[in-house]
C-alpha cells in the first residue's frame, strides 16, 4: 500500500461528504482511509458508510472512540495503517483534482523522500477564493513560525519509527512539534503547486494558544535564543489581539 489517508472526526456532517469525495474521485487508487472518529453524534458515520458503500470502496477503517486531541486520534489511527507514506487531512479539507497523482509523481522522481508539502488555497465556509499558502522550505523562518501547509502534506511511514508519534500533551501545535524533531536531519521537499483546498477557521488559525504552544516547541527544541523566541510570541500575540479588537470595532452590532 502506497499511501494511508488518515482524517479525525468529530461532529465533522457539514464538510466531510466533501472532503472524502475529494479523495475517492482522485485519478490514483493505491490508498487506504483510515477514520479516527470522536464519538460524533451527528449524521457524520452516517454519511461516511453510505458513501463508502455508494463508491463501493472498501480499502477503508473507522476507528469509533474517545480521544484528548487530534494527535491522540492521529496516533491511534497510525498504529492501524498499512501505507508506506502518510497524509493526515483535516475534515474540512479537500484535496484538489489529480493531486494524489501528482504526489505520486514527485515521490517516484525524487527517490522516495521523507517529507513532502505542496501550496494550498484558503478558502472561506462558503467556498470563496482567499489566498494561497505555502512556499519553499526555509529554515529561518520555520525556527521562528510554522511556515508548513502540514494538512495533506506527505510523511514516510519511517520518520515515526525514528522520531516518535505525535506529542498528545500538544491541542494544537502538535504538528510543528513533530516536524521540529527532525528538520535539522531531513530535507522537506516542496511541490509548487496548490494540490488542497484548507477551510480558514482551523485549530491554530489566529489562536493565541496555538502561539503559546508553538513557543513551547520552539524552545523545547531550542530552535533559537530563548529571548528572541518569547519576543517573537509576544508581537504575533499582541497582532492578534489587535485584529481582534479592530474586527470588534467594526463588526455590526
Amino acid at each position: 500500500m502506497f499511501l494511508s489517508i488518515i482524517i479525525a472526526t468529530f461532529n465533522s456532517s457539514k464538510y466531510i461528504e466533501r472532503c472524502v469525495d475529494s479523495i475517492l474521485n482522485q485519478n490514483f487508487e493505491d490508498f487506504e482511509i483510515i477514520i479516527k472518529d470522536n464519538n460524533s453524534h451527528d449524521d457524520t458515520l452516517r454519511i461516511l458508510k453510505d458513501k463508502f458503500k455508494k463508491k463501493k470502496f472498501q480499502n477503508y477503517e473507522i476507528i469509533i472512540s474517545n480521544d484528548i486531541s487530534v494527535y491522540d486520534a492521529w496516533n491511534i489511527a497510525l498504529k492501524k495503517s498499512t501505507g508506506n507514506y502518510i497524509m493526515f487531512l483535516g475534515s474540512d479539507d479537500f484535496l484538489i483534482e489529480n493531486a494524489l497523482k501528482e504526489y505520486f509523481s514527485y515521490i517516484k522522481e525524487n527517490n522516495y523522500p521523507q517529507y513532502i508539502y505542496s501550496q494550498a488555497r484558503k478558502i472561506d465556509y462558503r467556498n470563496n477564493y482567499l489566498k494561497s499558502i505555502g512556499q519553499k522550505f526555509n529554515i529561518n523562518h520555520f525556527k521562528r513560525h510554522m511556515s508548513v501547509v502540514h494538512t495533506g502534506s506527505i510523511h514516510k511511514k519511517d520518520l515515526f519509527d525514528n522520531y516518535g508519534y505525535f506529542d498528545q500533551n500538544y491541542k494544537i501545535a502538535g504538528d510543528y512539534e513533530f516536524l521540529l524533531r527532525f528538520y535539522k536531519f531531513e530535507k522537506f521537499h516542496f511541490i509548487n503547486k496548490e494540490l488542497l483546498e484548507s477551510t480558514i477557521g482551523g485549530l491554530s488559525e489566529y489562536s493565541i494558544k496555538a502561539q503559546i504552544e508553538g513557543m513551547k516547541a520552539k524552545t523545547k527544541h531550542k530552535t533559537r535564543n530563548i529571548f528572541f523566541i518569547y519576543k517573537d510570541t509576544f508581537f504575533i500575540i499582541l497582532k492578534i489581539l489587535i485584529k481582534k479588537i479592530i474586527y470588534k470595532s467594526y463588526a455590526p452590532y
